[in-house]
């Protein structure tokens, strides 16, 4: 480990919510042509399914290629469900209140 305090912002939130951590979504105000939807699906299940690879390509040094891809496959999940739903929704209301 490089720094002397690290906090995993996941667990911290589901430890004061009992909600998972969205760090990331694809998000529009617009209705967006079915096509284009299906290609995003398709890239994001590309890379699901091409994570091996990726890490070979791109992991860091730090870090061995079977911790990379373990960390990949169990620790992040890829897939928009109804509780991480209302995870976003509550960082919408705890933001709002900040202003």
């Amino acid at each position: 480990n490089y720094f002397s305090n690290v906090i995993d912002l996941s667990n911290e939130w589901f430890n004061a919510y009992g909600l998972p951590f969205v760090f990331a979504v694809w998000a529009t105000t617009k209705q967006l042509p079915r096509e284009f939807i299906e290609e995003l699906n398709n890239g994001l299940e590309l890379g699901v399914n091409s994570m091996e690879k990726a890490v070979d390509e791109f992991s860091p040094l730090s870090i061995s290629r079977e911790d990379a891809i373990n960390y990949l496959k169990q620790n992040i999940s890829f897939t928009l469900d109804e509780e991480k739903l209302k995870a976003i929704k509550l960082f919408q209301t705890l933001s709002a209140k900040l202003k």
